[in-house]
Protein backbone atom coordinates (compact mmCIF):
# COMPACT_ATOMS: atom_id res chain seq x y z
CA UNK A 1 0.00 0.00 0.00
CA UNK A 2 0.89 3.47 -0.48
CA UNK A 3 0.25 6.38 1.62
CA UNK A 4 0.61 9.99 -0.14
CA UNK A 5 1.55 12.52 2.00
CA UNK A 6 2.09 10.59 5.56
CA UNK A 7 3.01 12.02 8.75
CA UNK A 8 6.11 10.00 9.60
CA UNK A 9 6.23 9.93 13.49
CA UNK A 10 10.06 9.30 13.56
CA UNK A 11 10.65 12.96 12.12
CA UNK A 12 9.43 14.15 15.65
CA UNK A 13 11.28 11.99 18.35
CA UNK A 14 12.66 13.57 21.77
CA UNK A 15 15.20 15.28 21.09
CA UNK A 16 14.58 17.96 19.00
CA UNK A 17 16.61 21.31 19.64
CA UNK A 18 14.44 24.03 22.73
CA UNK A 19 11.48 25.45 21.28
CA UNK A 20 11.57 29.23 20.00
CA UNK A 21 8.48 30.45 21.99
CA UNK A 22 7.80 32.97 19.45
CA UNK A 23 7.73 30.97 16.36
CA UNK A 24 4.84 31.07 13.70
CA UNK A 25 5.25 28.02 10.82
CA UNK A 26 2.83 28.10 7.68
CA UNK A 27 3.30 24.55 6.20
CA UNK A 28 0.52 24.57 3.90
CA UNK A 29 0.10 25.17 0.17
CA UNK A 30 -0.01 29.22 -0.55
CA UNK A 31 -3.69 28.69 -2.04
CA UNK A 32 -5.05 27.79 1.90
CA UNK A 33 -4.91 31.09 3.36
CA UNK A 34 -1.20 32.56 3.51
CA UNK A 35 -2.46 35.50 1.86
CA UNK A 36 -4.68 36.15 4.73
CA UNK A 37 -1.88 35.23 7.43
CA UNK A 38 0.78 37.74 5.36
CA UNK A 39 -2.17 39.87 5.67
CA UNK A 40 -2.30 40.16 9.36
CA UNK A 41 1.81 39.93 10.20
CA UNK A 42 2.46 43.60 10.18
CA UNK A 43 -0.42 43.89 13.41
CA UNK A 44 0.95 40.62 14.49
CA UNK A 45 4.88 41.75 14.17
CA UNK A 46 3.53 45.17 16.24
CA UNK A 47 1.93 43.52 19.08
CA UNK A 48 4.65 40.80 19.70
CA UNK A 49 7.65 42.43 18.05
CA UNK A 50 10.36 39.94 18.28
CA UNK A 51 8.04 37.18 16.74
CA UNK A 52 9.18 35.13 13.27
CA UNK A 53 7.15 33.71 10.71
CA UNK A 54 8.97 30.45 8.76
CA UNK A 55 6.86 29.78 5.76
CA UNK A 56 7.27 26.63 4.05
CA UNK A 57 6.23 24.74 1.09
CA UNK A 58 7.41 25.93 -2.96
CA UNK A 59 5.49 29.00 -2.31
CA UNK A 60 7.83 31.04 -5.10
CA UNK A 61 7.21 28.14 -7.33
CA UNK A 62 3.46 28.35 -6.94
CA UNK A 63 2.83 32.40 -7.62
CA UNK A 64 5.04 31.92 -10.63
CA UNK A 65 2.75 28.96 -11.87
CA UNK A 66 -0.39 30.40 -11.37
CA UNK A 67 0.00 34.04 -12.29
CA UNK A 68 1.48 32.65 -15.51
CA UNK A 69 -1.97 31.09 -15.97
CA UNK A 70 -5.47 32.38 -16.90
CA UNK A 71 -6.24 35.50 -14.86
CA UNK A 72 -9.70 34.35 -14.44
CA UNK A 73 -8.46 30.92 -12.48
CA UNK A 74 -9.61 30.60 -8.95
CA UNK A 75 -6.07 31.10 -7.63
CA UNK A 76 -4.77 34.05 -9.25
CA UNK A 77 -5.72 36.60 -7.02
CA UNK A 78 -4.26 34.75 -4.04
CA UNK A 79 -1.20 34.16 -5.82
CA UNK A 80 -1.49 37.75 -6.20
CA UNK A 81 -1.41 38.85 -2.63
CA UNK A 82 0.64 36.78 -1.73
CA UNK A 83 3.53 37.67 -4.06
CA UNK A 84 2.73 41.23 -3.50
CA UNK A 85 3.20 40.28 0.40
CA UNK A 86 6.52 39.09 0.37
CA UNK A 87 7.99 41.70 -1.66
CA UNK A 88 6.25 43.82 0.81
CA UNK A 89 7.12 42.34 4.11
CA UNK A 90 10.69 40.50 2.64
CA UNK A 91 11.45 36.65 2.68
CA UNK A 92 14.98 37.08 4.32
CA UNK A 93 13.97 38.21 8.35
CA UNK A 94 13.02 41.35 6.93
CA UNK A 95 9.55 41.92 9.50
CA UNK A 96 10.28 38.92 10.96
CA UNK A 97 8.86 36.51 7.47
CA UNK A 98 11.57 33.94 6.49
CA UNK A 99 10.29 32.12 3.53
CA UNK A 100 11.63 28.74 3.99
CA UNK A 101 10.44 26.58 1.17
CA UNK A 102 10.23 23.13 0.50
CA UNK A 103 12.25 20.99 2.82
CA UNK A 104 12.69 17.35 3.55
CA UNK A 105 10.23 15.88 6.32
CA UNK A 106 12.88 15.13 8.34
CA UNK A 107 13.50 18.71 8.19
CA UNK A 108 10.13 20.04 8.52
CA UNK A 109 9.85 17.55 11.87
CA UNK A 110 13.27 19.29 13.56
CA UNK A 111 11.56 22.95 12.55
CA UNK A 112 8.39 22.34 13.96
CA UNK A 113 9.94 20.71 17.44
CA UNK A 114 11.56 24.32 17.78
CA UNK A 115 8.31 26.19 16.50
CA UNK A 116 5.67 27.00 19.07
CA UNK A 117 2.48 27.75 16.98
CA UNK A 118 1.21 26.69 13.26
CA UNK A 119 -1.35 28.91 12.28
CA UNK A 120 -3.10 27.94 9.11
CA UNK A 121 -6.18 30.00 8.10
CA UNK A 122 -7.26 27.47 5.71
CA UNK A 123 -9.73 29.66 3.06
CA UNK A 124 -9.79 26.74 0.73
CA UNK A 125 -11.10 27.98 -3.01
CA UNK A 126 -13.38 24.26 -2.84
CA UNK A 127 -13.91 21.80 -0.53
CA UNK A 128 -10.34 20.33 -0.10
CA UNK A 129 -9.33 19.85 3.65
CA UNK A 130 -10.69 16.15 4.51
CA UNK A 131 -7.59 15.76 7.01
CA UNK A 132 -5.11 17.54 6.43
CA UNK A 133 -1.47 16.58 7.04
CA UNK A 134 -0.24 20.11 7.61
CA UNK A 135 -2.28 19.99 10.96
CA UNK A 136 -1.15 16.32 11.62
CA UNK A 137 2.35 17.60 11.05
CA UNK A 138 2.16 20.42 13.49
CA UNK A 139 0.34 18.42 16.39
CA UNK A 140 3.09 15.65 16.26
CA UNK A 141 5.48 17.24 16.49
CA UNK A 142 3.56 18.90 19.75
CA UNK A 143 3.00 23.12 18.10
CA UNK A 144 0.14 24.65 19.28
CA UNK A 145 -2.33 25.38 16.27
CA UNK A 146 -4.81 27.42 15.34
CA UNK A 147 -6.77 27.10 12.05
CA UNK A 148 -10.25 27.83 10.73
CA UNK A 149 -13.49 25.64 10.80
CA UNK A 150 -13.27 25.06 6.89
CA UNK A 151 -14.26 22.04 5.94
CA UNK A 152 -14.11 18.46 7.78
CA UNK A 153 -11.32 19.91 10.19
CA UNK A 154 -13.63 20.34 13.16
CA UNK A 155 -14.74 16.71 12.87
CA UNK A 156 -11.29 15.67 12.51
CA UNK A 157 -9.00 17.53 15.27
CA UNK A 158 -11.30 18.73 17.82
CA UNK A 159 -10.20 18.91 20.80
CA UNK A 160 -6.26 18.84 19.12
CA UNK A 161 -6.12 22.80 17.74
CA UNK A 162 -7.62 25.84 18.36
CA UNK A 163 -10.34 26.96 16.00
CA UNK A 164 -11.24 30.71 15.34
CA UNK A 165 -15.09 30.05 13.81
CA UNK A 166 -16.25 31.70 10.95
CA UNK A 167 -14.35 32.73 7.79
CA UNK A 168 -10.47 33.59 7.69
CA UNK A 169 -11.08 36.82 5.56
CA UNK A 170 -14.07 38.74 7.99
CA UNK A 171 -11.79 37.95 11.44
CA UNK A 172 -8.90 39.43 10.67
CA UNK A 173 -9.43 40.62 14.34
CA UNK A 174 -10.17 37.63 15.94
CA UNK A 175 -7.08 35.43 14.16
CA UNK A 176 -4.73 38.52 14.87
CA UNK A 177 -6.08 38.01 18.77
CA UNK A 178 -5.76 33.79 19.13
CA UNK A 179 -2.24 34.37 17.05
CA UNK A 180 -0.80 36.98 20.15
CA UNK A 181 -2.56 35.36 22.79
CA UNK A 182 -0.81 31.95 22.33
CA UNK A 183 2.50 34.06 21.23
CA UNK A 184 1.93 35.79 24.58
CA UNK A 185 0.10 32.99 27.36
CA UNK A 186 4.12 32.36 29.03
CA UNK A 187 2.04 28.83 31.00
Amino acid sequence: RVVPLPTDVACYMPGTPPRRHLDVAYTSSPDRGLHHLLSWWPEVRRLVPQVELRVYYRCVEWCDEVLAGPRESASYARAYLVKRAFEQLGTRGENGVHLVGPISPHQLGVDLGRTALVAYPCDPIVFTEGFSCALMDACAAGCRVITSTADALPEVYEGAVDFVPGKPGEGAAQWISAITGVLLDTA
